[in-house]
């Protein structure tokens, strides 16, 4: 739930944000619990979903988003063909996660 962490942090030092998921997801129910703003977005294609990436674009145009995180590879060609639909200026920024678990063998359990 990194997604998670990082949005709370960035919602507590005082910035507005939005999470894009599937409402039948784990993330997208958290997200509310935690009092975090979710938009029901899913793409159904993994390339060229034109479509899709209008919706999106249309989205963060009627929440005046300006920046768009994402954190999959998949979410990559949807997320630049929105930023190129978009009338406002949108930055991108692509946060890989390593998804290892957590680390419990005795070289990572010294402290």
């Amino acid at each position: 739930m990194n997604v998670l962490r990082l949005a709370k942090w960035l919602q507590e030092r005082g910035e507005r944000v939005v999470l894009f998921a599937d409402r039948d997801s784990p993330v997208f129910e958290q997200a509310i619990l935690q009092g975090i703003t979710a938009v029901h977005f899913m793409s159904s294609f993994k390339y060229g979903d034109i479509v899709n990436a209008q919706r999106l674009s249309s989205l963060m145009a009627g929440q005046k988003l300006d920046m768009l995180v994402l954190h999959t590879n998949r979410q990559m060609l949807v997320s630049v063909l929105a930023k190129l639909l978009s009338r406002r200026p949108v930055k991108l920024i692509y946060q890989q996660h390593m998804h290892i678990g957590d680390k419990r063998d005795w070289f990572h359990r010294w402290e």
